[in-house]
This record gives structure tokens, C-alpha cells and sequence, in this order.
């Protein structure tokens, strides 16, 4: 499972997956902040969907999720909780 043919060569071991942003503070140029209340939170997701689209959103959300889920578990959840109320909100219905 680890294992991957590169060219003639084998690779042993698995290669880490990185998550690469682009734009580090693309959710507080909205005005999102993890230790801001629910609504502002929402406020600011609104303004984001509205100017970059759902699909950014949900991406930009996962991947500070992901990122903070060790370091940060608290802040994790936060944006887990938001991008769950964002496919509620602008998910297929």
C-alpha cells in the first residue's frame, strides 16, 4: 500500500499529501475570526460565498480544519461546525 513505482525506481514509504493555501488570510479579509460569535462568523462566510463562491468556502474552511485539528482542536471544531452550517445553508438542497 505504501509502495509507488516511480519511473524504474521504488519508492518505499508513503509521500505525505500537503495542503497548500494560497492565500493564508483569505477568511479574514471577510472578517472571519474563529473566536468571533457565531453570527459575525456567519456574516463573514455569507460575504465569502457571495464573492468567491460555496465551493471556495467549503475548500478554504477544510483545509484550516485539517490543518488546526492537532494543534488547535478547539479552533478544528469551530471551523467544522461553520462548514457543516455552510452545506446547510448553501449546499444541494
Amino acid at each position: 500500500m505504501g509502495k509507488r513505482l516511480v519511473g524504474s525506481k521504488r519508492i518505499v514509504g508513503r509521500q505525505k499529501n500537503l495542503i497548500k493555501i494560497r492565500n493564508p488570510r483569505g477568511l479574514e479579509k471577510y472578517g472571519y475570526d474563529p473566536d468571533f460569535k457565531a453570527s459575525t462568523r456567519r456574516r463573514a462566510l455569507r460575504k465569502l460565498v457571495q464573492k468567491e463562491g460555496y465551493a471556495t468556502a467549503i475548500r478554504r474552511l477544510n483545509a484550516v480544519r485539517v490543518l488546526t485539528r492537532n494543534t488547535l482542536p478547539k479552533y478544528s471544531r469551530i471551523y467544522e461546525s461553520d462548514m457543516k452550517w455552510l452545506q446547510k445553508e448553501y449546499g444541494r438542497k
